[in-house]
């Protein structure tokens, strides 16, 4: 998910929330939303924000991809077959 990518990279380039707020001029409170997945960058921001993780905005926007096909695949299979009763318990 998007929201791991960013606390990896983070983590990886030894940055704290707030150093990484500092960059995108935004505030640290706003980094703790995103890596605990209670919100989502805007797209404004994104292009900043794959820069200061130092990874390319296509590398950002393809796991962001990936997390939307995986939930819509999820959100299918429990509208649409038995495969639910594997996801769910």
């Amino acid at each position: 998910m998007i929201k791991d990518i960013i606390l990896k990279r983070r983590k990886e380039l030894n940055m704290t929330q707030a150093q990484l707020a500092n960059k995108l001029n935004v505030s640290d409170k706003v980094i703790s939303k995103w890596e605990t997945g209670r919100s989502i960058p805007n797209t404004y921001i994104l292009n900043d924000l794959a820069e200061a993780l130092e990874i390319s905005l296509q590398e950002l926007l393809e796991q962001a991809t990936t997390d939307i096909k995986s939930e819509e695949f999820e959100s299918c299979l429990l509208y649409t077959s038995d495969a639910a009763d594997d996801l769910i318990g």
